[in-house]
């Protein structure tokens, strides 16, 4: 008897196949092939289960083996008990309880709570990388099962989902008694709220995030002493941004489906994310391990928001500075063989005030060096004379011209356009204000802007 299971490598899934045949000579359970550590804990957890579904000895003995032998070996694997609900249906299929043909073309990935339970029910619990796994089982054109809670995400993916609340309720529906139920009503992703003002912030920081949005710039604003406006620029900054593609979404989904910080009932998530880490996150925190992925990949598509960058520690500051100029973090187990990979292409916010810079600009040089749009605020500028609506406007509007190659330089103008961000920022303004050229106006502006602490130290 046989049924497939699935496990996480990164952000992508991998499936293998728990084999199933009684052993009546030896009644307890036992299961192999998997690191020992998943094992005794999916082998205590079946057996409770089973013991309220009124199997005492289950005499059974499990065997786990890859589907692909390419694929990384199981202790580089992430499981988060995805295990428990198949071993559970393995047996049941070994005792005759549910027809093999009916497990034979299913992918089970659930956890199970049998000491909370309501009477013989125990409940489905959700497990981190339903999306990669739905996505694996729509390619091999098998049945997926999953808990309620990752129901509406892997339904995104799998057109085949089969979704409940308990074990019970799986097995009723491999049976033949009953019907899958309906999914929960899916939630919709944050959309941004453009009709609050932009508070806290000025009309010069507004135009600058239009412009670092536009042309997806990295950006550093530079504020006055003691004023701390930062969080607000990311929280602006995000509402500036249009939707992810599709594309986008589903790897962006993929990334917080495997560090199980997707919503539940949330099917993809449309909106570009927005990390803003402390100064005391540590190097794990910011990029990540085999396990999970980092602040700059939770960033991917997104936003990265490092305020206060003087205080990160320089191995950190370093690690995300890589980050951003290779647009992945990669990981390789300490005896070799498979590489993990997480994709971090995320725009950059850096927020910093003067004292910090005048006191130990070093620090963060590396970090100010990568942003190609820089701002000196000041606490009499002007408010802006856009809403939030407007400028979100702009900005997708421009973001469309720059993908249809963009303003070119005007000729006969005398000026010439200047190499490096300038160029590229120069091109951006024209785009954000519909013109077809690049202007002398437009390179002026961009000069302006242009990262001036290159070089400095």
């Amino acid at each position: 008897m046989t049924i497939h299971c699935a496990y996480t490598s990164g952000i992508q899934a991998h499936l293998f196949r728990l084999e199933a045949e009684r052993t009546p000579g030896e009644p307890d359970l036992r299961m192999t092939g998997l690191p020992t550590t998943v094992t005794d804990q999916t082998v205590l957890v079946a057996r409770e289960t089973l013991k309220h579904m009124g199997i005492d000895n289950p005499g059974t003995l499990i065997r786990c083996e890859r589907e692909d032998p390419n694929a990384p070996p199981f202790d580089h694997g992430g499981y988060m008990r995805a295990v428990d609900l198949p071993a559970v249906l393995a047996v049941l299929g070994a005792h005759g309880v549910i027809r093999p043909d009916r497990l034979e073309r299913a992918v089970a990935a659930a956890a199970l709570d049998p000491y909370r339970r309501d009477g013989r029910n125990t409940p489905c619990v959700a497990v981190y990388g339903a999306t990669p796994i739905a996505e694996r089982a729509e390619r091999a054109g098998l049945d997926l099962i999953v808990p309620l809670d990752n129901g509406a995400a892997a339904a995104a993916e799998c057109t085949r989902t089969i979704a409940a609340a308990t074990a019970d309720e799986v097995v009723a529906v491999l049976t033949g008694r009953r019907e899958p139920g309906a999914l929960p009503p899916s939630r919709r992703d944050g959309l941004p709220d453009l009709s609050r003002p932009c508070w806290g912030i000025t009309d010069e920081v507004l135009r600058a995030l239009e412009i670092a949005c536009a042309g997806r710039h990295h950006m550093h604003v530079i504020g006055p002493p003691g004023r701390d406006s930062a969080p607000r620029y990311g929280r602006i900054a995000q509402r500036l941004l249009p939707d992810l593609d599709t594309e986008q979404a589903r790897e962006t989904t993929r990334i917080y489906s495997v560090s199980s910080l997707l919503p539940p009932r949330l099917p993809r998530m449309t909106r570009p994310p927005l990390r803003e880490p402390h100064y005391t996150a540590s190097e794990t925190a910011l990029t990540g391990d085999r396990r999970h992925p980092g602040e700059v990949s939770l960033a991917h598509n997104g936003l990265l928001l490092m305020d206060e960058p003087t205080e990160f520690s320089r191995s950190a500051l370093a690690d995300v500075v890589r980050a951003a100029r290779d647009g992945d973090v990669e990981f390789l187990p300490p005896a070799g063989g498979h590489v993990f990979r997480y994709p971090a292409r995320f725009q950059l916010i850096v927020p910093s005030r003067h004292e910090e810079l005048e006191r130990d600009r070093r620090q963060a040089r590396a970090l100010c060096e990568l942003c190609a749009v820089e701002i000196r605020t000041s606490e009499d500028a002007r408010a802006p004379r856009r809403t939030l609506v407007e400028s979100a406007e702009r900005v997708g509007a421009a973001r469309r011209r720059l993908s249809r190659r963009g303003p070119a330089a005007a000729t006969n103008t005398g000026f010439r356009l200047p190499d490096g961000p300038a160029k590229e920022i120069a091109r951006t303004i024209a785009a954000l204000d519909g013109s077809e050229a690049v202007t002398p106006a437009h390179i002026e502006e961009a000069l302006a802007l242009a990262c001036a602490s290159v070089g400095q130290s």
